[in-house]
């Protein structure tokens, strides 16, 4: 799973961009519901640790045992 930031969130690159801030991963040992925790990157705590929300986008990869794997994306807002 990464956590996306992008436009003005994404400091330092152009608007047309994105920036990785945050990575989790969790081992699915069967079907079902699961919940996974992504962990920002330092310099992302430190760049968001004073913005009231934040939009996200959580791209989220799941691989299969047979090899293969499946991509959703979802947007999500931050707040505090």
């Amino acid at each position: 799973m990464q956590l996306r930031a992008s436009g003005p969130f994404a400091r330092g690159v152009r608007l047309s961009r994105t920036r990785i801030v945050g990575r989790g991963s969790k081992k699915l040992p069967r079907a079902g519901t699961y919940k996974v925790v992504a962990k920002f990157t330092s310099r992302a705590k430190r760049r968001y640790r004073r913005l009231r929300k934040l939009p996200l986008t959580a791209r989220i990869t799941v691989k299969a045992t047979n090899g293969k794997s499946t991509t959703k994306q979802r947007r999500i807002t931050l707040r505090r």
